[in-house]
């Protein structure tokens, strides 16, 4: 059924009407025409001082099209009573948000294929020279064919003048780049915010929830392969690491990023014929070598580090929530406050690797190499930088971890900071004032609970006290490198 409404071009509404998503510069409905087949969507300017903007979304989704970018079509264009419309196709379908949230939604493997299909569509923009801006699941359509890139309302090619106002946000909630929420950058090429929308829009597509605030999906509990139990998607937590970086250190090589999206390399390659293999004889042969005692036996022990490592992730959770209440506001008034002068962050930090593991033993005297804290994130820490370090020299960091061995578990308290040009942080030999470890404490029991919490908080506390030396240092103009400058502080 159509009404009779007055639009422009012979088009009518679809009745009965369809609640649309309405942007920010246009009125938005489901029409049908006497001389086409289907329902399509056209779009009105809603505000008059948005003309430039709305004419330049016609432009360039036109002149993507006809270059065989994946967006819509502009089905029918023109000015109505001074205003600019245009109508695009209709899609059953509707958008990618359609599948955050949905009850029942494809696997993972179909999400990711998916979410590899989208980075190809902003490929395709940006080597068009064209940054969207406006990268959110409402504006990813499902086409039969495909997923398409639409509303381009805020869309900008590198040489354009700007068109948006000073200190106006470019860009979705939750889905826009730190150098864009203010409206501060005044970059002409803005294809990087696009790669941290992305990888905004890859966490929230494969956990099946709306996007988090900031960064946060970075942090340890919030990582794909924890959340969704896979191992296999380890590989996105370094991806997002790169995406949702500084802009000046952001990854935006589309051929990286879908090497990752998609896995490629992480498997031994297939090429090559192979013999067909037998897995009915395979399974019985193996059946012969099993030791049904053994078995048994292997099965329980299997069950018993479960249980071990479930509770140590609690302890984890614990430390790291300890660390966000008694930080996190400060962390982040300071950030605000100091106007991108500094650079202070809150979260587990990098896995603990081999080198960092050799310093550690070395550091707290244990005869006990095998504790495990290998490969995983340290659950609390604090790091302080000033914008635009390149050599490390103004950074240095807190650390607490958790290593556990068999059902007994300890912390470590460690200062750490950039050596040698080294990529990463290490810890900081010349602070062992700062470093402290508790006593070896029992899983399962509430005391260790209550001393892994004194633990956690009185880190924390110093972490409050690195931050107030660090500022002191910084604008006296006191190298925080130094370790002198930090005796008399732990």
């Amino acid at each position: 059924m159509a009404s009779t409404d007055n639009l422009p071009g012979g088009w009518v509404a679809v009745y009965p009407a369809v609640k649309m998503p309405q942007g920010g510069q246009g009125i938005v409905t489901k029409v049908q025409h006497p001389d086409r087949e289907g329902h399509f969507v056209l779009k009105r300017l809603r505000k008059s001082d948005r003309a430039d903007r709305f004419e330049k979304e016609i432009q360039q989704m036109d002149e993507l099209f006809s270059r065989g970018a994946p967006v819509p079509e502009i089905i029918d264009s023109g000015i109505w009573h001074g205003k600019s419309w245009y109508v695009m196709p209709w899609y059953e379908n509707g958008s990618l948000e359609n599948l955050i949230g949905a009850e029942r939604r494809p696997d993972t493997l179909k999400l990711i294929n998916l979410l590899a299909e989208i980075g190809e569509a902003i490929r395709f923009v940006h080597d068009a020279g064209v940054s969207h801006r406006d990268i959110k699941p409402g504006n990813i359509l499902l086409g039969p064919d495909g997923p398409l890139l639409a509303d381009f309302g805020l869309c900008r090619h590198k040489d354009d003048p700007r068109l948006t106002g000073p200190f106006e946000d470019v860009g979705p909630k939750r889905y826009t780049a730190p150098e864009n929420q203010d409206g501060i950058n005044e970059s002409g090429d803005q294809r990087s915010a696009d790669c941290y929308a992305y990888g905004k829009l890859c966490w929230s597509v494969l956990t099946g929830r709306p996007a988090l605030s900031g960064e946060r999906q970075l942090e340890p509990e919030q990582r794909l392969d924890v959340l969704l139990g896979d191992p296999s998607l380890k590989r996105f937590h370094r991806l997002f690491q790169r995406l949702l970086a500084r802009s000046d250190e952001r990854l935006t090589d589309w051929e990286q990023i879908l090497r990752e999206v998609r896995g490629d390399g992480d498997n031994p390659s297939s090429a090559g014929a192979f013999e067909p293999v037998d897995l009915e004889s395979l399974l019985s042969l193996a059946e012969q070598v099993v030791d049904p005692y053994d078995l048994k036996s292997r099965q329980q022990a299997e069950k018993l580090e479960v249980e071990r490592r479930e509770m140590a992730s609690e302890l984890w959770v614990l430390i790291n929530q300890i660390f966000s209440d008694r930080l996190a506001n400060i962390v982040r008034a300071i950030n605000e406050r100091a106007a991108r002068g500094l650079h202070f962050q809150l979260g587990p930090g990098r896995e603990v690797s081999d080198h960092f593991d050799e310093d550690l033993i070395a550091m707290i005297d244990t005869d006990r190499a095998d504790w495990h804290f290998l490969n995983m994130p340290p659950p609390g820490g604090l790091l302080m930088s000033k914008w635009g370090d390149s050599d490390g020299k103004s950074t240095i960091g807190l650390m607490v971890v958790l290593a556990r061995y068999g059902d007994e578990v300890k912390l470590i308290r460690v200062p750490m900071k950039r050596q040698d040009h080294y990529e990463y942080l290490l810890p900081a030999l010349d602070l062992k004032h700062f470093i402290d470890e508790s006593d070896v404490m029992q899983l399962g029991f509430e005391d260790t609970v209550r001393r892994v919490t004194d633990f956690a908080q009185s880190a924390a506390q110093l972490g409050e006290r690195m931050i107030g030396r660090y500022l002191k240092l910084t604008v006296a103009g006191e190298s925080v490198a130094d370790g002198y400058n930090w005796e008399g502080l732990s």
